[in-house]
């Protein structure tokens, strides 16, 4: 018998390119890259560190009768190749752009042995693994499998690496799920799956998964996975890919150990798009398995559950969580209206009302919407979904969002928030909405707490970040409201917010100067914000600056009757010039249109002034915060 001969491949980062079967894998899963883009790779990768000029490329890769559309050709052979990759234009981490001349691989390649191919035997037909005869044989039995996957939803592959005991597994992160189909645009259902599979996990109280925020910026990352283990402080990390073909999705996950970077485990799973929860929840539950963590009865029965879908009201709701996710204005109005779409479809979609319960719960707080017309929706969209599934902690959160910010029922929306976290003890937004709570009782310690735990399972998310620094403007720990907001600047430095919250604590730190040049940003990068106009007024006031301050209010209160500005704020900006009865004139507006931060008047520091006053005295009952 004739030795086996060595197929060669080559490996960059965490890329093996098999020259012989032409394909792309990244840590063991196949890529789709074909035709030019991956020509154009093997190019690159036979001569790496070297100059590849365009004119070389449309020479040797391009027939003479395509010269004519070569130009637009080429960029989007690349872009495809990028997107492949993972790998940025702007910050090369693969393939640098070289201005006019061409392209260089800039990472390093090591050459490896692939599968063997084995030869052929008398009487035997020869076998290449996977050559393009081993492909043909696979297309086979794929559609043989599909026939039976149309039924059923079946683990069809796993596999087990030896030597690390998934029982050290405590801790995980889910990084976005890759999309394998061509096209961004195709982003959405990646991340609605990723989002799915992080949500079920976390109702498994005996483990500590991290949270879609935080998850999600490590989308596309060139970090290596000991990185993200430690800047998460996780043990294992799960990542796959989703490649959808019609109605049909075939989902491929694995458990890797970080500390030693050692697949655990990997699975794929194929089926209907009709049947996805399904398919969700039989990944988290394989998953628990596999960790060996141990899942109560009512976690299994949640994860055992069952439905069966619209799949056009369910990419509609995947499109809703998308936008929902991006926290804006914008995004908000548009999750609204594929929330609408996916209930269109199907009405007793419990997850869409949860969708839209969340929605409107934060329009008023993004500026583009009174709290009386958006909270009463929110309510009623929350008890619609919890009439359909009365054990859905998403909407258990939202309607204690609700009572907390709106109707002022304390007891109300503490126990919605404890029966969320009941339901799933991972679920950082219900822990993050009751830190809001607490503190508005006055609860201080018990606050931080919470908000740290949020953190904990959400440590990259902005908004909880966010709120840490509130919460120690309101303690009055002003040195540590500066640290906190400039932490969570370094996520995301283009957020308004937080630049206003640092303008905050500068200025209860009596650092006008900065606070108002934070205040100047965040302006800028609201787009010229009402409520951030009056924040500065409240800055100019507290230093003295009567003139510039009073200037600004005047032209808000013009503003007012067409432009919604919080009545709250202008209140605090009144109190801060002394002019107290204007403050309450405003606070009891305030209090008419239920103003969502009146739940902080007893902790705000901006309203000490008022503190003594009857009327502040006689608000705070009205609210029926304890005295």
């Amino acid at each position: 018998m004739t030795a086996p001969e060595l197929r060669k491949a080559l490996r960059f980062g965490p890329f093996e390119v098999d020259l012989c079967a032409r394909e792309l894998r990244k840590s063991g899963l196949r890529i789709k890259l074909q035709g030019k883009p991956f020509q154009i790779l093997t190019v690159l990768l036979d001569r790496p560190g070297e100059i590849v000029s365009r004119e070389e490329l449309r020479r040797n890769l391009w027939p003479e009768d395509e010269y004519g559309a070569f130009d637009q050709s080429l960029n989007t052979a690349m872009k495809k190749l990028r997107h492949a990759l993972g790998d940025s234009a702007v910050t090369p981490r693969f393939i640098e752009t070289q201005s006019r001349q061409g392209y260089r691989f800039v990472a390093p390649v090591q050459t490896i042995a692939a599968a063997p191919v084995l030869p052929a035997t008398q009487g035997t037909p020869a076998i290449s693994t996977p050559g393009r005869s081993m492909r043909r044989w696979t297309a086979i039995v794929a559609v043989a499998f599909a026939v039976v996957l149309v039924l059923q939803l079946p683990r069809v592959w796993q596999h087990r690496a030896p030597g690390v005991s998934t029982r050290n597994i405590r801790s995980i992160v889910v990084l976005p799920l890759m999309n394998l189909n061509t096209g961004a645009e195709h982003d959405y259902f990646a991340d609605g799956l990723t989002d799915a599979l992080i949500t079920n996990l976390s109702r498994i109280s005996a483990l500590r998964v991290i949270s879609r925020t935080s998850a999600m910026h490590y989308k596309e990352t060139h970090k290596l996975l000991p990185e993200i283990g430690r800047e998460l402080k996780v043990d294992g990390v799960v990542e796959g890919a989703v490649q959808r073909a019609g109605l049909r999705v075939r989902v491929s996950v694995k458990l890797i150990h970080v500390a030693t970077e050692q697949n655990l485990w990997a699975e794929i799973y194929e089926g209907d798009l009709q049947d996805i929860f399904s398919l969700e929840n039989e990944m988290a539950a394989a998953i628990a398995r596999k960790i060996g963590i141990r899942v109560t009865p009512q976690e299994s029965a949640r994860l055992s559950r069952s439905l069966r879908l619209d799949p056009e009201a369910y990419e509609a709701y995947l499109k809703g969580r998308f936008f929902w996710n991006m926290r804006s204005a914008d995004g908000l109005q548009k999750a609204l209206r594929y929330f609408h779409e996916a209930l269109e479809k199907e009405p007793a979609y419990a997850l869409a009302h949860a969708g839209l319960a969340d929605c409107y719960n934060l329009l008023s707080f993004y500026g583009s919407a009174r709290p009386t017309d958006s909270f009463p929706k929110a309510k009623a969209a929350a008890m619609k979904a919890l009439d359909l599934d009365e054990n859905m902690a998403e909407a258990h959160a939202a309607l204690g969002y609700s009572r907390l910010h709106f109707d002022w029922d304390w007891p109300g929306a503490e126990a919605e928030f404890r029966r969320a976290l009941e339901l799933n003890p991972g679920y950082a937004n219900a822990l993050h909405w009751r830190s809001h709570y607490l503190l508005a009782m006055g609860q201080t310690e018990e606050a931080y707490e919470t908000a740290k735990r949020a953190l904990d399972l959400d440590p990259l998310n902005q908004s909880i970040n966010a709120h840490l620094g509130h919460h120690f403007i309101h303690t009055e720990r002003y040195d540590e409201a500066v640290a906190q907001m400039k932490t969570a600047l370094e996520i995301n430095p283009a957020s308004a917010r937080c630049h206003a919250l640092l303008g905050r604590a500068f200025e209860g730190k009596r650092l006008f100067g900065q606070a108002k040049a934070e205040f100047q940003e965040a302006i800028r990068l609201s787009g010229d914000e009402q409520q951030l106009r009056a924040r500065l007024a409240h800055v100019y006031a507290s230093e003295g600056n009567v003139k510039a301050a009073r200037e600004l209010l005047n032209r808000l209160e013009k503003e007012s009757p067409a432009n919604y500005v919080s009545p709250y704020v202008l209140a605090l900006a009144h109190t801060a010039l002394g002019e107290y009865d204007r403050a309450f004139q405003y606070l009891a507006r305030a209090y008419s249109l239920r103003q969502e931060e009146l739940i902080y008047i007893k902790t705000d520091p901006d309203l000490k002034p008022l503190r003594s006053d009857p009327r502040f005295l006689e608000l705070v009952r009205r609210i029926k915060l304890p005295v």
